[in-house]
């Protein structure tokens, strides 16, 4: 008997460990993005008007949310699709929604300059874009156009003269109302 209530004294220590694991874990997830890195002023929001307040380091986003940076400012973000999305000075990004089975991550850039990367899938030697060939999966919409990614490293910058896109590696995919584009490796659309 004496073994039973150790061993049952036990498992129930170990138990309320494992629900002590678990839920930091769970919640560490709840948000879509984490800020990783600010530089100068950077400040989140809920609408593209505001109110904004000071963004920091370990900040939790969610889908909804805007940021944006000021003069000399950068931030970097790590969303929860583990898209890594850098902001240089002068922008204003709103986070749309975060990828699921059935749609692409969305994300809108208003204004400014975006380096992102989207997670590739590594095995061994291997490796293979996250998720189906050749689906998308983040959306950028633009005041100009709509941008289309499937796995790979490029740039977006949206000025007074419209949208570009330059292309480090992978395939991105340009549209708007005049028609579509890909963009390949080494490459840039505007």
């Amino acid at each position: 008997m004496k073994k039973s209530s150790a061993v049952a004294g036990a498992v129930r220590g170990w138990s309320a460990i494992l629900v002590l694991v678990v839920i930091p874990v769970a919640s560490a997830w709840a948000q879509d993005a984490d800020l990783l890195m600010v530089v100068g002023r950077t400040e989140v929001g809920t609408t593209a008007q505001g109110p904004w307040v000071s963004a920091t380091v370990r900040q939790k986003l969610n889908a909804g949310n805007f940021i944006r940076t000021l003069e000399g400012s950068q931030v970097a973000l790590l969303l929860r699709d583990q898209t890594q999305v850098r902001l240089n000075q002068n922008s204003v990004l709103e986070i749309r929604g975060l990828q699921t089975s059935e749609q692409a991550t969305s994300l809108s850039l208003l204004q400014g300059r975006l380096w992102a990367q989207v997670k590739q899938l590594s095995i061994g030697t291997l490796r293979a874009v996250t998720g189906v060939v050749g689906r998308q999966q983040v959306r950028i919409a633009t005041p100009t156009a709509t941008i289309g990614i499937r796995g790979t490293d490029w740039e977006l910058v949206v000025g007074e003269r419209g949208t570009t896109v330059t292309v480090f590696s992978g395939e991105v995919e340009m549209s708007n109302e005049l028609g579509q584009v890909a963009v390949g490796p080494n490459e840039q659309g505007v």
